[in-house]
Parts: structure tokens; sequence; C-alpha cells
């Protein structure tokens, strides 16, 4: 097995079937053997179930803490390369083919840009546009798409289990640590639920509290009731991602 993508997933029936069905989408043309493991985590609805139909594998845990939950899954694959895409998000072709290449070159790791599902509110935008800066200059990444060679993940333990929230930024800086971590220039398809189901002012105070406690805040729940407390949206209809790149059509 040449690919292993993670899907953590807690209650995500309204998305995990796009999401798998990207995954197909991309891989298909690669050429690459992969498999695809849904970590379904404390899930009480139909998460598990469409995720069989969707083709994957599924790992039940019960840990309500997502970097546990992306261990969990890796820990079960078999791939030399390891994906970890979130539940709520479509990865595209160009970001998972850019991935690849990277990986094939020697690269340790690496992430990608993303993109919300509209509607979107004005600051989210701001926020999409100003995480791609980030991303590209820092080489950091969100943990929408993430991904690295099997040997290293198990040399830096994985996530940090430590940590509730932040544990992809973590998580690259680790792998920095051991050889080239690189953003590749594509975007992902991601929900942008927590930005129309949260307003400005409390994005900010959440910010703010964080910023407040330091460190310590991320290793408890009770400041991180956007990852942890689930508002519930009527889905939204979303198409495939185009594989749009970084100053093309993709932004927007």
């Amino acid at each position: 097995m040449q690919l292993s993508f993670i899907v953590p997933a807690h209650n995500e029936q309204a998305h995990i079937g796009a999401c798998l069905a990207a995954i197909h989408q991309a891989c298909q043309p690669l050429g690459y053997s992969y498999e695809i493991l849904v970590a379904a985590d404390a899930c009480t609805d139909l998460t598990a179930t469409l995720a069989q139909q969707g083709g994957a594998r599924v790992i039940p845990v019960e840990h309500r803490h997502i970097a546990a939950t992306r261990n969990s899954g890796a820990a079960a694959s078999q791939g030399q390369w390891l994906f970890f895409v979130d539940a709520d998000t479509q990865v595209s072709p160009a970001a998972v083919a850019a991935a690849c290449r990277n990986l094939l070159k020697g690269n340790a790791g690496g992430g990608g840009l993303f993109r919300f599902d509209k509607p979107v509110p004005f600051y989210g935008l701001v926020v999409e546009r100003a995480a791609w800066i980030f991303c590209l200059l820092t080489h950091m990444s969100g943990g929408c798409f993430l991904h690295c060679q099997r040997h290293i993940f198990e040399k830096i333990g994985g996530f940090d289990s430590r940590l509730y929230a932040g544990e992809e930024l973590a998580f690259a800086h680790a792998v920095k640590a051991h050889g080239r971590f690189r953003v590749v220039p594509h975007t992902v398809l991601t929900s942008a639920r927590k930005v129309r189901l949260y307003s400005g002012r409390e994005l900010l105070r959440m910010v703010f509290t964080i910023l407040r406690k330091g460190p310590r805040a991320l290793m408890d729940r009770t400041d991180l009731g956007l990852w942890y407390q689930r508002r519930e949206e009527k889905q939204q209809s979303q198409s495939l991602p185009t594989g749009s790149t970084f100053g093309g059509g993709g932004g927007s």
C-alpha cells in the first residue's frame, strides 16, 4: 500500500460522502495503490455506515480528541505516505498529485491551501486569504489537508495528544525537524460552517481567551467550543473541487 488517507470524523454524515468521493477522484489517475480509513470518533449518526458505503475502512474510537483520533487512524493504516483529511473537506486532484510529487522527492511532509465552501461571511474570506499568505510564507499548514512520510510520522510520535487544538501546527513544526515540509500551492475545499455558525465577535473572544491563557488553553476543551461543541446547520449543496491553484481561479 502506497497511500493511506486518514479521515477523523465525529458525526459527519452530511459531509463524509463528498469527502470520500473526492479522495477516490483524486487518486484514480495517479496509479498508486491507496486506502481510506475513517476514524469514527464517538459517532452517533450514519457516518460509519456511509463511510463503508464510500469504500473506506472504519476504525471506531471513543476519544473526542482530534489528535488522538488521527493517531488511531494512522496506527491502523498500511501506507508509506500518510494523508490526513478532515471529514468536511474535499481534496482536489491537483493538491494530492502535488503532494505525492513532493513526497516522491523525499520531502518529509507538507500541507495545502484551503478555500471555504459558500456561502461565507466577508470576514471568512479575509481569514481564507490571510491563511494562504501565512501558509505559503511560513510553510505551516492547517489540519484539513496534511501529509507526511510514514517513517517521519513514527519518528515524531504522530500528533501531540496533549493538544485538543493547534495540533496541526505542532505537527508541522515537528516534521520540519526531520526534513522539508512544503505547502503545495493548490486548494482543497473545506466547510465554512464555523464562520457561518459563530459570529465574528464570538470567534475573536475565543482567540483572545487562548492568547491570554497561552498554550495551556489548547490542552483543555474548556475554551475550545469551536472545535468540540458542535452547532448544526442545514446541509449546503457542495460541488467537487476543480484543482485550481493559488493565484488562479481557486481562491473564491
